[in-house]
């Protein structure tokens, strides 16, 4: 089993094309899941203790678990990582409407297993003040790569796709922030 997470996940981050080109479209949700929080667990345990130690990773997180007893940060974790596996869900239906807008013809599940599988990227958070910066674009990059492959989809709309949900999420944004009184 680690053998195989250890795999894909160097394949996800050092052979991406090969990997969503080669990538299962059915098999279900939970081993793309399982292999999210695989890497999300660990990696967030670890940017804490780092953080606690005094390097600056996973700022928001480590704050949090500063202020709390040990009792809470428990609850905090299970918190987090329902947050994790929901935002998941949430962001395959943005990135799935996207690829649907563009022509695409893959399912849910499909943009699904892209999603999960590109929270590989999530281990470049544990790099001080860069890792963040190629977690987003390394990302934005593995969906692109995946809607590709996955939606049957050029690379023009396979980029044009995931740029649709990102936009309408700055100007949702951008209406709530103009609404918010400053102080």
């Amino acid at each position: 089993m680690i053998q195989t997470f250890t795999n894909r996940l160097s394949d996800i981050i050092l052979r991406p094309k090969l990997f969503f080109d080669d990538m299962e479209h059915t098999g279900g949700y939970y081993e793309p899941l399982f292999f999210s929080f695989f890497v999300f667990l660990p990696v967030t345990i670890t940017g804490i203790i780092l953080y606690l130690c005094g390097l600056p990773q996973m700022i928001v997180i480590a704050e949090v678990t500063k202020s709390v007893e040990g009792n809470q940060l428990f609850s905090i974790f299970l918190i987090r990582a329902f947050a994790w596996g929901c935002g998941l869900f949430l962001m395959a239906g943005l990135y799935h409407i996207g690829f649907k807008m563009v022509g695409g013809t893959g399912n849910f599940e499909v943009t699904y297993r892209i999603v999960a599988y590109t929270s590989a990227t999530y281990v470049f958070n544990l790099i001080p003040r860069v890792g963040i910066i190629i977690y987003c674009f390394y990302s934005l990059y593995l969906v692109i790569l995946g809607g590709r492959a996955g939606h049957k989809i050029t690379g023009g709309k396979a980029i044009i796709g995931p740029l649709i949900p990102m936009f309408f999420i700055m100007v949702v944004s951008f209406l709530i922030q103009s609404f918010i009184p400053m102080n």
